[in-house]
């Protein structure tokens, strides 16, 4: 029951911000073995501004982080890349990072066809496909 409902509270979460709901969230539970926090934080970008969402482990690292902007998202490699694009997905993804804020900071390193379409290329910065996703 407890790890349905923590599945349902981050769908939520993460429905509001598709919606365009802007809004900073902090979950806590202190149940062991599943996620303790969920953080939701405004990228604010030269053309909107996108939603990140970080979904924490227990060891205070991240399990997962994804931005969403107004025409696709960037994901940390925790996500697939092949089911994003197999659905029509505009994606690119980032590695090696701890937060939203390095995430911005990062660089693509794959990213899916929908994408390329948008010009988004390999090796930009997220910051700058996330603008192009806007």
């Amino acid at each position: 029951m407890v790890k349905r409902c923590h599945c349902l509270l981050v769908t939520a979460l993460f429905t509001l911000f598709l919606i365009g709901v802007p809004c900073l969230v902090k979950a806590q539970d202190n149940t062991p073995g599943i996620s303790r926090v969920v953080e939701l934080k405004e990228i604010r970008l030269a053309k909107g501004t996108a939603a990140g969402i970080t979904i924490m482990r227990n060891s205070e690292l991240p399990a997962a982080i994804l931005i969403k902007a107004a025409q696709g998202f960037a994901v940390c490699a925790h996500f697939n890349l092949t089911a994003m694009q197999e659905h029509g997905i505009a994606a690119v993804m980032f590695t090696g990072v701890k937060s939203i804020e390095e995430a911005v900071d990062a660089k693509v390193v794959d990213l899916t066809s929908q994408a390329k379409n948008l010009g988004i290329k390999k090796g930009m910065s997220i910051k700058e496909a996330l603008e192009m996703m806007m």
